[in-house]
This record gives C-alpha cells, sequence and structure tokens, in this order.
C-alpha cells in the first residue's frame, strides 16, 4: 500500500469548555477535518438527529449530565461513530469505564493534538479499510471472472481484452510472460475456453520437467521399436493428442536448443514426426508457450532460437505481478477466503482491517499462488468471525517478533542503561518504548506486550504515563 495523503473526517466534538473546545476545534480543522462543536448532552442529541459523525469527542463533565449516557444515542444515530473520551483530572477512572462500554480511547486533558490527530487517524484509516474490504467482499459476490480470471485492476482488464481478441484468431500462436505464481495457465485455459471454434482438448505440458529424450517422445509420440521399453503399436505424441485444440508449452525457456529446432518445424509446417518415424502427421493446433523468464536476454545468450521466439510471441501477453494490482489482493483474497471457508464449512465474515492493511503491504514474491495459500491458511487458523493479523502467515513488521532489532545494542546493554535494576523500572522502560512505536495506541501497546488492556491502564497508572 502507498504512501497517501492524511484521511479526514467528521468530527463531533462534546464539551462545555467553550474556550478549549474552541482551540481543539481550530486545530482539528487545520489538519482537514470537519469539526462540529456542541456544549451539552442536549445538544449533542439534536446534533446527531442530522448527522452522525465519524469520530465524537467526548467530555464526561458535562452540564446537563454524564458524558456516558450518551454512548447509546451515538450508538443509534447510524454509521456507527467512535467514540474518543477527554478525561479531565479525576476522571480516569471513568474513563477507563467508558473503554468497557465501547469507547475506543481515551485523552487526558491537557490535548495534546499530535496524539489525538494520531489517533483520528489511525480510525478513519481502520474506517476505510473496512468500507473497502466491504465494498471488494460485494464485488467477490457478484463476480464470476471471465474464464476464472478475478479482478478489478487494468492490468486484468487488458489481459481480458487480449484473451477476448485472440478467440477469433483460432491458430494465432502466443507467448504469456510473466513471474512464477502470476496465473499463466489459468490465462492460456481462458483463451482455449474463449476461443468457440476450437472444440479439441486443453493439453499442457511442462517443458522444464522432463529431460529432452523424454520431452521429444511426450511432444510427438514415437512408433513402435524406436527406442526399448517403448508401448507396443508406438504411441502419439501431445501434438497430435491436441489436434483441434490447444498444446500449452509450460516454462518453453527451458528447451534444449535441438528440441527448438524441431518445435519450430512443427510451427512452421504444422506438421510432425513421431520419433522413429518416416511419415509427417498434420495437426491443426494453436500454440501457447509460457515462461517466468526473461526470453530476449536468452536469445541474446543464444540458448533460445532467435526464430522460435519471434514465432511464439506472435501475440505476446505479459502478467502484471500481484504487487502492482491494488485492490486486487484484497478481492483474490476474499475470494479464496469464501471458497476454503466453504470447503471447510466454517462461517468467516472476512478480512479485518490489520489483516487487509498488511496483505496490502505485503510484496507478494509468490503472486497470486502465495495468496491462496495464505487465505488457506488463514481458514484454518480462524475458525469463526474476521480473519486478522495473528492468521495470516507473512512477514510483517507488526510483529514484535519480527522486528528488527539494532545489532549493536544487546539487551544487557539496555538493562545497564537503566536508572536501577528494578523489575517495575524495566516494565516502565518497555511500555514507554511499545507506546512511542505504537503511537500511542493503548490497545496495541496491550497486544504487543502481551497483558490485558486493564493491566495496561493500572501500569501507566502506577508509572505515571499518559
Amino acid at each position: 500500500m502507498g504512501k497517501s495523503l492524511m484521511p479526514v473526517g467528521n468530527v463531533l466534538l462534546v464539551d462545555d469548555d467553550r474556550e478549549f473546545a474552541s482551540g481543539l476545534a481550530a486545530g482539528l480543522k487545520l489538519q482537514g477535518h470537519d469539526v462540529h462543536t456542541v456544549g451539552s448532552l442536549s445538544e449533542a442529541r439534536e446534533r446527531l438527529k442530522r448527522r452522525s459523525p465519524d469520530i465524537a469527542l467526548l467530555d464526561l463533565q458535562l452540564p446537563d449530565g454524564h458524558g456516558l449516557q450518551l454512548l447509546d444515542t451515538l450508538r443509534d444515530a447510524g454509521g456507527d461513530p467512535a467514540v474518543v473520551i477527554l478525561s479531565g483530572h479525576g476522571t480516569v477512572g471513568a474513563a477507563v469505564e467508558a473503554l468497557k462500554k465501547g469507547a475506543i480511547d481515551f485523552v487526558e486533558k491537557p490535548v495534546r493534538l499530535t496524539k489525538l490527530g494520531a489517533i483520528i487517524t489511525r480510525v478513519l484509516e481502520g474506517r476505510a479499510l473496512r468500507r473497502q474490504v466491504a465494498s471488494l467482499r460485494q464485488q467477490v459476490a457478484d463476480l464470476q471472472g471471465t474464464q476464472g480470471i478475478l479482478g478489478r485492476s487494468p492490468a486484468v482488464r487488458t489481459t481480458l481484452d487480449s484473451v477476448a481478441r485472440l478467440a477469433s484468431a483460432p491458430g494465432t500462436s502466443v507467448l504469456i510472460t510473466g513471474e512464477s505464481g502470476t496465473g499463466k495457465e489459468l490465462v492460456a485455459r481462458a483463451i482455449h475456453d474463449a476461443d468457440m471454434k476450437r472444440g479439441g482438448p486443453f493439453v499442457a505440458v511442462n517443458c522444464a520437467a522432463l529431460t529432452e529424450s523424454l520431452l521429444e517422445s511426450e511432444l510427438f509420440g514415437y512408433e513402435e521399436g524406436s527406442f526399448t521399453g517403448g508401448r507396443q503399436g508406438g504411441r502419439e505424441g501431445l501434438f497430435e493428442a491436441a489436434d483441434g485444440g490447444t498444446l500449452y508449452l509450460d516454462e518453453v525457456a527451458e528447451l534444449d536448443l535441438g528440441l527448438q529446432a524441431k518445435i519450430l518445424r512443427a510451427l512452421q509446417e504444422r506438421k510432425v514426426r513421431r520419433v522413429g518415424g518416416l511419415e509427417d502427421r498434420n495437426v491443426d493446433i494453436r500454440v501457447i508457450a509460457s515462461t517466468h523468464r526473461d526470453l530476449p536476454q536468452r536469445v541474446r545468450d543464444e540458448t533460445f532460437r532467435q526464430d522460435l521466439f519471434y514465432r511464439l510471441q506472435v501475440a505476446p501477453i505479459h502478467l502484471t505481478p500481484l504487487r502492482d494490482r491494488g485492490d486486487d489482493v484484497l478481492l483474490l483474497a476474499e475470494h479464496y477466503l469464501k471458497h476454503f471457508a466453504g470447503q471447510m464449512s466454517r462461517q468467516l465474515e472476512g478480512i479485518g482491517p490489520d489483516a487487509a492493511r498488511a496483505l496490502m503491504d505485503y510484496g507478494w514474491p509468490g503472486n497470486v499462488r502465495e495468496l491462496r495459500n495464505v487465505m488457506e491458511y488463514a481458514a484454518i487458523l480462524c475458525t469463526d468471525g474476521e480473519v486478522h493479523l495473528e492468521h495470516l502467515n507473512i512477514p510483517t513488521a507488526s510483529r514484535p517478533e519480527q522486528r528488527a532489532i539494532s545489532a549493536s545494542v544487546s539487551p544487557a546493554d539496555l538493562i545497564r542503561s537503566l536508572p536501577d535494576r528494578k523489575l517495575c523500572t524495566l516494565e516502565q522502560a518497555a511500555i514507554e518504548v511499545v507506546l512511542a512505536e505504537t503511537s500511542h495506541n493503548v490497545a496495541a501497546t496491550a497486544r504487543e506486550l502481551g497483558i490485558h488492556r486493564q493491566t495496561l491502564y493500572n501500569k501507566m497508572k502506577a508509572f505515571g504515563l499518559k
């Protein structure tokens, strides 16, 4: 996921301190937010009848009641507004009680605008991701895909356009390139299936899986007695087996030069001769080849015939890696999650915002194949509800065990740098470090420290941390 501008939202500020509210609203407006201020519960309820905010900043001590009385009204207002408590001196306990009732965080007065801005940004980014995931979830429900190819990105639309055009050119050779796992065979099958004029079979062979002699007999067949152990009566090759259909040569760059010459002749003359035979046999096929190698470089290195390269790439198709396909990552993830949840008879709601962010941030070296495997494992780990970060088997800097640790500073050096060796001092240092790394996200800090959020609040209070 690339860097983006800070998200902006609609904020309702409920505080009877007009001077404080005016200053805070001005600061939030400078960050781009639309802020509306009210000074009482009654004013807030009237405002909520007209519009539900993205975020409500709620003071607890109001002239006509306690701020917690507004929580039910906020929930009923629709739009699922997030509530952040603004707690003054002596109201931290009430703020913690508000967290138990659904508030997402609290900020003690005097409020630091940078900290509050970070909380609002986190809420808005999470909300945007939820909307994005929900939209893509609906697209998965509506989208059947063209010949099994799923995606909304321009790269996928370009590929689908190529598939449609090639349907009207049944004899044209196609060369599909792209990284491993991008779905080259899926596209080859889509081209074959879209070609309504060909009722013949789709025959695939992996050129890297067989030796030159075995691959030659597989492709061209052999006559009886041509070599020891051959089938009585001989055997037809894959060129003949694909007659009237499509022959798919996967990993074509791995072919030996001698076999390349024979394949070139078959493509040029539309005839094949079995190993040990004297008779040419006519074949009417479309050849689709694919590779993850740099074929032009192989031509320059003289390990791949230039004439065969030009013969194969009459219609070239290059598949974009998954990391460059934008929202297709989440679209495919939702699709595979739904597929595997169905297989395992599990009621999974979809992908949570933290998992969605990790999926979008990851580079996907294994492309769609890797994503499919990741979502299969996530469906195994997540027995119900949403898939979250802990269910994803991918590297992510959000996990504490994968955070880079400076080699120049050992744990012992860190302990020696502290003013004393008391456990409470170590605890306070750990809490301060993780709080800073999570931008004072209390819930995330508690998760990384492996303690309950209420325990963290108690320790922060004991250590005088705000």
